[in-house]
């Protein structure tokens, strides 16, 4: 049957609201075509599966491209059948392989589909289409095993129309092409019957691999057996399973995301992991606690879950290789991957070093550190370091996030939503301590809201910013007890999806703590000075108070830990900080200068000092109530004070001297740092010095001095001597700092 021009008109202007579907009619090629009036005449033929099965045109050659034209769109479409003769040397492990479409076309409308048929054409064996829309046409890539030789098979190609409404295109031809070869995976056919994977001794490992395998056909799925063992001399036992590409990579990636499933001998599935996208070289690893069974592994391309109908083309030149190794648990603080399983006793002013490994999935490796009877406060100070290697496999891949975790059982309440309650809103129960953080609630409260209910008071969480771990260290306070104090201490990965086989060391020590030992004895655990009249800038000594700060990271002012500054991490917690509090009587009338300086003890190790201190201040306005707060401390530079009236009036107001011991920070005249006539009136302030800025966990070890001088002072600015805000008119005076 000719195409003629008129054919092409009329079928075009039937479908002239249509008209996107149709292409303008191809040049007029003589030495090719016939031409009429300019146009191309086509030749249609291959029309049915008659034609394919008579027609020696329909005939596909095996290895040979085929061009033809969807051609016209008038009853229901064209379609086009070709026939394929298999030779009589495929096997079962044979593949057939069929492309076609429009591929090399920057547009066209037609959505080309191929279907194959067995030859009486009651069967399809597969079809899928390119509905590619306005996107640029991709070709259709069909492989499936075929292993029946001598036999015959009919392709369908046609559009496959997203409405009622077909589309044609007679400008540009489609290729058509279908090949025979054999499977490249050995292993086949394994789609239902698994390929078993023997496990030999090597050393004191038992090792098996597959080597070369291919999800070489649409939707193929791989499936494996290897036996399991169970513990054995006292060791639990461990599957490590490695899926990998051969080296180098293949520069063609598959236009999917391989997957695996691994399931234990009771067919329940134990570990399952997918690629991160698929253009990255395959690399899927789990580690697994191993009983004794066979064990199933599949391994397939993955479908989404909103997509599960999806086709997964096969790919022949990808390969990929699986290897097993069962290995011995080498974690001698095993078994204990849940509280109360291992248990730690210390003794005051001791210390203990405890190893373990991250070795399966899941493996969290938890303590209960056990502390006896002690009627004062103390403080249980910890460290975890990890070998930088020794691993007996590869890391799993995925984030590397190991974290320490510290909590108690929560006790109080009679069910379990009592118990979850009070450790929700309860301080006492469980001391909180969030600054203004969301995200530290939120993980505070998902740990008390589980089936166990636990108070958290310390996390350490890994963070590339902080290399070999340098932010796992801390200090948990110790109340006092009466009989047993148990903290589970959890070593593990954030998700306990990883594992790396390396050894850690925590190392912990419980030591007293004087320092609030001594506060604990004082009323309202506050220390009491009275501030004693001097000169400007340096206080008297007779004001000075000491103290040190042993627990808690306390704050950042300056550092900015998203960037790894100082010693705490994104999302490290401290549920009590080290707050030293202190009352400070003061005499006299009327508005005051108020001196001010603070010293911190070097590290004898280091000549430099573990962290700052800020003094969060509490002004009272009235004799009982003491409502007025702000917070001190040092800033490097020019800034605003307190009388500053714009960001333009600015001074130092800070200084800093370094000694061979110490860090000294004096509060300079041009703060004008002072007290109003109320301060002195009710005759008391008080202050809370707490850690900010830390650098290391080892105590910081303070005095702050501080003392009363007349006011207003002077100082210079600007190459002139300026005042503080002064005079004590009937408004009771003009010092701002502490209204």
């Amino acid at each position: 049957m000719t195409m003629t021009l008129l054919r092409w008109v009329t079928t075009c202007a039937a479908l002239f609201v249509f008209w996107a579907a149709c292409s303008a009619p191809p040049p007029c090629d003589s030495s090719v075509d016939e031409c009429d009036g300019g146009t191309v005449n086509i030749t249609d033929v291959c029309n049915s599966r008659q034609e394919a099965l008579t027609d020696p045109q329909c005939k596909l050659t095996l290895g040979m491209e085929r061009q033809a034209y969807i051609s016209y769109a008038t009853d229901g479409g064209d379609q086009d059948w070709y026939s394929i003769d298999i030779p009589s040397t495929v096997t079962g492990g044979s593949l057939l392989h069929v492309t076609g479409g429009y591929g090399g076309i920057q547009s066209t409308a037609v959505n080309f589909a191929i279907n194959v048929l067995k030859e009486d054409g009651t069967m399809s064996l597969v079809r899928e289409s390119d509905r590619h829309g306005q996107a640029a046409p991709k070709m259709v890539d069909i492989i499936l095993p075929y292993g029946l030789p001598s036999t015959k098979l009919v392709i369908q190609v046609a559009d496959d129309p997203v409405t009622q409404f077909p589309n044609l295109d007679v400008r540009s031809p489609y290729l058509l092409r279908a090949d025979v070869m054999p499977n490249p995976d050995p292993n086949e056919p394994n789609d239902m019957t698994p390929t078993d994977i023997p496990l030999v001794a090597m050393g004191a490992e038992q090792q098996g691999q597959i080597m070369g395998a291919a999800l070489a056909t649409d939707n193929d799925v791989d499936k494996y057996t290897f036996m399991g063992q169970g513990p054995a001399a006292g060791r639990n036992r461990i599957i490590y399973l490695h899926i990998t590409e051969p080296a180098p990579a293949s520069v063609k990636r598959p236009g999917y995301k391989m997957s695996y499933v691994l399931a234990d001998p009771a067919g329940k599935p134990v570990a399952e992991g997918v690629m991160d996208n698929e253009f990255l070289p395959i690399d899927l690893a789990t580690a697994r606690l191993s009983t004794a069974g066979q064990y199933t592994l599949t391994v397939q391309g993955y479908k989404t879950p909103n997509n599960p109908n999806a086709i997964i083309p096969g790919d022949v030149d990808l390969k990929y290789n699986v290897e097993i190794r069962i290995i011995d648990d080498l974690d001698m603080t095993e078994p204990n991957d849940t509280p109360g399983q291992r248990l730690v006793n210390m003794s005051l002013n001791s210390s203990q070093s405890l190893t373990g490994k991250i070795s399966y999935v899941p493996d969290p490796d938890w303590l209960a550190v056990t502390l006896p009877a002690n009627s004062n406060p103390s403080v249980l100070t910890y460290r975890l370091r990890v070998a930088a290697a020794g691993g007996r496999f590869t890391a799993l891949p995925g984030p590397v996030d190991r974290q320490v975790r510290i909590t108690t059982n929560v006790t109080t309440g009679a069910t379990l939503q009592d118990k979850q309650l009070a450790c929700r809103t309860d301080n006492a129960v469980c001391p909180k301590a969030y600054l203004g953080s969301d995200n530290a609630k939120a993980l505070v409260e998902s740990i008390c809201n589980t089936m166990t209910p636990q108070c958290l008071w310390s996390e350490r969480d890994e963070h590339f910013r902080h290399p070999n771990l340098n932010n796992f260290v801390g200090s948990v306070y110790v109340p006092p007890h009466a009989g047993n104090y148990v903290l589970n201490v959890a070593v593990q990965d954030d998700g306990n999806n990883y594992a790396d086989d390396r050894d850690w060391t925590l190392e912990l020590t419980w030591s007293s703590d004087a320092d609030e030992t001594m506060r604990a004895g004082l009323p309202n655990q506050t220390q009491t000075t009275s501030l004693s009249a001097g000169s400007a800038p340096n206080p008297p000594a007779s004001g000075e108070v000491s103290g040190e700060l042993t627990f808690g990271y306390g704050r950042t002012l300056t550092f900015d830990v998203n960037q790894g500054e100082g010693l705490r991490g994104v999302d490290d917690y401290d549920a009590v900080l080290d707050s030293d509090r202190f009352q400070f009587n003061v005499g006299g009338s009327g508005d005051q200068t108020w001196t001010l300086q603070w010293e911190i003890e070097h590290q004898p190790d280091a000549g430099t000092i573990p962290g700052d201190i800020a003094i969060d201040l509490e002004f009272c306005s009235t004799p009982t109530t003491c409502d007025i707060q702000r917070s001190l401390a040092y800033q490097d530079g020019r800034i605003q004070p307190w009388y500053g009236q714009s960001l333009t009036d600015r001074a130092v107001i800070w200084d800093r001297q370094e000694t061979a011991s110490s860090s000294i920070v004096t509060a300079q005249p041009a703060g004008c740092f002072c007290f109003d006539p109320r301060v002195s009136s009710i005759g008391h302030f008080f202050g809370s010095v707490t850690a900010v800025d830390r650098v290391s966990n080892a105590p910081i070890r303070y005095k702050v001095r501080s003392g009363t001088a007349s006011y207003p002072q002077s100082f210079t600015a600007d190459g002139g001597s300026v005042s503080c805000p002064g005079g004590t008119g009937a408004d009771g005076g003009v010092c701002g700092l502490t209204k």
